[in-house]
């Protein structure tokens, strides 16, 4: 019975350790970006057409959001692996293309964030 209880303290032990040296390792942020549009239908044609280019940047977007005071001021939230790729694809000037391709007529308001609860 000893041996076991000090065998499950073990485990219990190795478990929290490996826990503890993974918390706080996730590499995944969150982007905030607000942008105001011309025309959000337009926008939104120009957004859905631009889904293969986030997915292969590795971009996900979790949320599409208007403004309840003015529908044209879009906030966007997404995911991403990491700052790095986060970075590299907002200022690829690609990007900046295709958002003013889409009617952005604003500089993106974009935060990266970590999660921290």
């Amino acid at each position: 019975m000893k041996k076991t209880i000090i065998s499950a303290a073990l485990v219990a032990l190795t478990l929290s350790i490996a826990a503890f040296k993974n918390a706080g390792t996730e590499k995944n942020v969150t982007i905030i970006n607000t942008v105001e549009v011309k025309d959000f239908a337009a926008f939104k044609k120009g957004f859905d057409a631009g889904a293969p280019v986030r997915e292969k940047a590795g971009i996900k977007v979790t949320g599409l959001y208007q403004s309840v005071d003015n529908a044209n001021i879009v906030t966007v939230v997404e995911e991403a692996a990491s700052v790095e790729v986060a970075k590299v694809f907002f200022l690829d000037p690609k990007a900046k293309e295709a958002m003013e391709k889409a009617g952005v007529i604003s500089k993106p308001e974009l935060k990266i964030l970590n999660k921290v609860q």
